[in-house]
């Protein structure tokens, strides 16, 4: 049979906070060690995803912020750019290499 969920990750991010300002940078990779083959007989599956942000602080509990994420597929992988109210969704396409920009405003109550 094949396995499906051999996998490994990680992640390294900053912040670079400055007065009301803070720039935010990570990036991500991911090796999928599962015994796929795709048509060209190799696993292809891996990805990498960049971000980058900027904050600035308003008030104590008001921010307006901007972000930035792109994600690189190789061919057989189909990662997607995803977050708590999945804006970009899943994809069906393998190779695809997705990017998103959000820009908002947070406050605490």
């Amino acid at each position: 049979g094949k396995t499906a969920s051999k996998s490994e990750g990680w992640t390294i991010s900053g912040a670079i906070p400055f007065g009301k300002h803070t720039i935010l940078a990570s990036y991500s990779a991911y090796n999928d060690k599962s015994d796929f083959k795709g048509a060209n007989g190799k696993n292809d599956r891996d990805g990498s995803l960049i971000g980058i942000a900027y904050i600035y602080k308003i008030y104590d509990n008001t921010a307006l912020y901007a972000n930035y994420g792109k994600q690189y597929n190789q061919r057989n992988a189909s990662q997607s750019l995803g977050d708590a109210s999945d804006l970009v969704g899943s994809l069906s396409r393998t190779g695809y290499d997705p990017s998103g920009f959000m820009m908002g405003l947070n406050t605490r109550f």
